[in-house]
């Protein structure tokens, strides 16, 4: 058996060109290789064994998922959804609001001229769909 020495190595590798940066990151990856191969071996082993896993659950999860969609017990949360809806409530609930305040401020303005007290009761009625109107606009209400 002949010894080579790690001076004489990076000597016979200077004389054919090889620059000592890359020989030490050749030694780096080439460790790194040896090293990582048994881990490689388990990773691949244990990400096999976690797929036969799931693939002997799946069955019995999807039969689950199944039940509850025939039950109509799943639900389903989707909070940007609600929010939206939550908006549109508010929206229909200002619009309707604002649609009966403009009819009984109309209705008051034109019966005051053969009826004052009618049309004052009116005009005043009218404030209460206005004021719901804009408190319904806040959020949390």
């Amino acid at each position: 058996e002949h010894h080579v020495h790690a001076a004489e190595l990076l000597e016979i590798f200077a004389l054919l060109g090889v620059e000592e940066q890359h020989l030490g990151a050749a030694l780096v990856i080439r460790l790194l290789l040896r090293d990582e191969r048994g881990n490689i071996v388990q990773d691949v082993a244990q990400q096999a064994l976690d797929a036969a896993g799931l693939a002997l659950r799946l069955p019995k999860r999807l039969d689950g998922l199944l039940t509850r969609i025939e039950d109509g017990s799943l639900s389903v949360a989707n909070p940007r959804l609600e929010r939206q809806m939550a908006r549109l409530d508010r929206t229909a609930q200002r619009a309707a609001s604002a649609l009966i305040f403009g009819a009984l401020l109309i209705a008051g303005a034109v019966v005051r001229a053969d009826d004052t007290v009618l049309g004052s009761v009116l005009m005043i009625v009218s404030v209460v769909p206005l004021l719901h109107g804009l408190w319904v606009g806040r959020r949390g209400l």
